[in-house]
Order: structure tokens, then C-alpha cells, then sequence
């Protein structure tokens, strides 16, 4: 079995086992889904508006 795929399968095999999976994103996720990090009307509603 190559590396990689004997890799892919341990990695399934500790999903498998997980209780939980904790993902840590920043905010360049966000902004890759379409986000707008700067919207006006919420810059106005947080008291940060012009």
C-alpha cells in the first residue's frame, strides 16, 4: 500500500475514533464563502459606522 493511502487510512481510522473534531478557521474562509467582512450596516450596529 503506498505511503499516502496507508496515511488516508489512518487518518479515517482516528475520525473513526473521534469524539469530537475541532476545527480552527480563520477568516479567510469566511471571505472564500462570500463573506463581507465589511458591511456597512453591521459596522453601524457595532458602533463602528463612518
Amino acid at each position: 500500500m503506498p505511503s499516502l493511502e496507508r496515511e488516508a487510512n489512518r487518518l479515517r481510522s482516528l475520525i473513526d475514533d473521534a469524539d469530537a473534531i475541532i476545527v480552527g478557521i480563520g477568516s479567510g474562509m469566511s471571505s472564500a464563502a462570500g463573506f463581507n467582512h465589511y458591511n456597512r450596516a453591521g459596522m453601524e450596529r457595532a458602533g463602528m459606522g463612518d
